[in-house]
């Protein structure tokens, strides 16, 4: 089976980099399970203890999460502006070598 050909263009790249940062945001926004209200259901058990660690854990998690979905908004973003700052160069280039169906003098 051949894969069908990737078409990439500046508007897609800009609307996957403003989802990618939306997506960032909701995952900021995230709150993580109550772990004081478990910590207390299991007192006298060893594993209370560890709730302290598994929520910093947690929280640690969901912000690095957020941030890898920022950080891909921003390189597609700065893929999306280098493409049109390439067009643009490579067109006033094309255009500054004049007609080029007529004979140099």
């Amino acid at each position: 089976m051949t894969p069908k050909p990737v078409e990439v263009n500046p508007g897609s790249l800009a609307d996957a980099a403003t989802h990618l940062h939306s997506y960032g945001t909701s995952i900021r926004g995230i709150e993580s399970p109550t772990f004081g209200a478990i910590r207390n259901s299991l007192v006298g058990f060893e594993t209370a203890s560890a709730t302290g660690s598994v929520d910093a854990s947690v929280k640690q998690a969901l912000t690095t999460i957020a941030g890898r979905h920022e950080q891909f908004g921003d390189a597609l973003k700065s893929a999306s502006s280098v493409m049109v700052n390439v067009d643009y160069v490579a067109a006033r280039l094309l255009e500054s070598l004049g007609n080029l169906n007529q004979r140099p003098e």
